[in-house]
């Protein structure tokens, strides 16, 4: 999956959320089928939480997927979201190594 330079990439909670809705089935459900709270998925649909491995697997397991793909969606989120809020200050402020540079 390639991480956008130039927006946010959508929130895992935001694919969730379409296929549940695709699916026709509620948030309190699928929790319930695959062992976790409804709070915790519930704030991971309204995008108020990530998706960790363990919900990563359940989903994975749930929705006949790998776990990587939630994994992975979460990691392009959070990583595009750090690119573009704070990517060019974390830039300004490293001095990059060069190899053959001598020591001052």
């Amino acid at each position: 999956m390639t991480v956008p330079t130039n927006r946010i990439a959508t929130h895992p909670g935001a694919l969730l959320r379409e296929q549940i809705e695709e699916m026709e089935l509620s948030v309190h459900r699928v929790a319930r089928d695959i062992g976790l709270p409804a709070t915790r998925l519930h704030e991971v649909v309204h995008e108020r939480r990530g998706v960790s491995a363990e919900t990563a697997i359940a989903l994975g397991a749930f929705f006949g997927q790998s776990p990587e793909f939630w994994m992975n969606a979460q990691k392009t989120f959070e990583l595009s979201k750090a690119l573009i809020e704070n990517g060019p200050a974390i830039r300004a402020r490293v001095r990059p190594h060069a190899v053959n540079q001598a020591v001052p």
